[in-house]
């Protein structure tokens, strides 16, 4: 059984007619020109215009032209020359495009340009091609709005300008804290420095008055200069750890390919009299080697495990745990105690110098020796924190470059 649509009663066009074939041939492209968005005009070889799209003539509608169809026939090359006597230096490199293309120099050419109207800013993107038809070749003109995408290039330049102007002066200012910083190293060693000669002149009188005197002096003296003595001692060590203090901010660091293992072994035995003292149990874990300065991470540690040491109940043996992770680029170092631990709300203070969160009666210390560690940690680029569990234990950590 045959298929109806095989068979009608009404005549259909031939579409081998030549008059058929060439009016439904314009009205396909008509249609075609009319379906683009951008603004389209083709051009003959001379530069004359043959047709435009419907988007032509609503932006010239839009733009106040008396008649849209005015211009089918003109000559697009006039049109830009006319522009360009009235400044439009775009319009000169657009022509000079369209003989190009139109020559076959340039197998298509494309500027962008500003075309702002009265109310508004606004920018266009022209595009010239070339096509050949079996009659003759022609060229295409179209005209984009671009608007949206420069103003959003527009304002990703003022972004970056202003990101650049507020790095400059992140710039400058951290330049200014970093000579401030060393200004107050150097002053702070040298007020360190030269207090340290009184100091030992006070605590020499003390010695020299009570040998003296011996069994001669009274009991309230024998007090007032033994207070006296153990202020000279505490001042003296105060004095020591502000030298230290200023000295790692001020010191050249000597940076190498270096064994933590070794920086701990140096930091227990300096510390070997506290630990045997205390029954420590001290855990080490593997290390790596990185990439820093042996004798600041020996005193980080050293300062670490004595804090650990400590900061112990009477009645608790020291239990220290020092283990090591690492991410993409950096090593996490802890050492884990057993101790006493520190408030949450504290946390953040004891990296401050003299920051104590106890009494000296009940710990001795100068309150700086954190202080030291985040300023080791600081010349090392890394970054250095704290957690804890009050009653139950404490956590250092830190990072450090891995070794390269």
């Amino acid at each position: 059984m045959e298929s109806d649509c095989c068979h009608t009663d009404e005549a259909t066009p031939d579409p081998f007619e030549l008059g058929t074939a060439s009016k439904l041939g314009e009205a396909f492209a008509l249609g075609a020109l009319d379906s683009v968005l951008a603004q389209m005009a083709v051009l003959d070889m001379s530069g004359r215009i043959v047709a435009v799209n419907e988007s032509w003539r609503s932006f010239a509608r839009e733009n106040d032209a008396t008649d849209p169809s005015f211009f089918i026939g003109r000559n697009y090359i006039n049109i830009c020359e006319d522009s360009s006597q009235d400044g439009a230096a775009t319009a000169r490199e657009m022509i000079q495009g369209i003989r190009d293309v139109a020559s076959g120099e340039l197998p298509y050419y494309e500027i962008e340009y500003p075309c702002h109207s009265p109310t508004e800013d606004r920018w266009f993107l022209a595009h010239v091609n070339r096509f050949v038809d079996p009659a003759q070749p022609y060229v295409i003109v179209t005209h984009t709005n671009i608007t949206s995408r420069k103003l959003a290039e527009q304002l990703a330049w003022d972004n970056g300008e202003q990101l650049a102007r507020s790095n400059d002066e992140l710039a400058a200012i951290n330049h200014k804290l970093s000579e401030k910083n060393t200004e107050m190293d150097e002053f702070i060693y040298m007020a360190s420095h030269d207090l340290q000669a009184p100091l030992l002149t006070l605590a020499s009188y003390g010695n020299i008055l009570r040998s003296e005197l011996g069994e001669a002096v009274s009991e309230s003296a024998g007090s007032a200069l033994g207070c006296m003595q153990d202020a000279a001692k505490s001042m003296k060590n105060i004095l020591d750890d502000l030298m230290q203090l200023s000295k790692i901010g001020r010191v050249e660091m000597n940076c190498q390919r270096i064994s933590l293992h070794a920086c701990v072994e140096h930091a227990m035995e300096a510390l070997a009299y506290q630990i045997k003292q205390s029954g420590a149990a001290i855990e080490c874990g593997e290390l790596p080697d990185i990439a820093g300065d042996e004798k600041l991470l020996t005193r980080l540690y050293q300062n670490l495990i004595g804090n650990a040491l400590k900061f112990i109940p009477p009645d608790r043996t020291p239990h220290i745990q020092l283990s090591a992770q690492q991410d993409e680029s950096h090593w996490v170092l802890s050492v884990k105690d057993n101790g006493i631990g520190i408030p949450a709300d504290q946390a953040d203070r004891v990296f401050a110098a003299f920051k104590r969160l106890h009494s000296k009666q009940q710990y001795e210390g100068t309150g700086i020796g954190l202080a030291i560690c985040k300023k080791i940690i600081d010349r090392h680029q890394g970054r250095i924190w704290v957690r804890s569990t009050v009653g139950e234990s404490t956590t250092f950590s830190f990072t450090l470059s891995k070794a390269a």
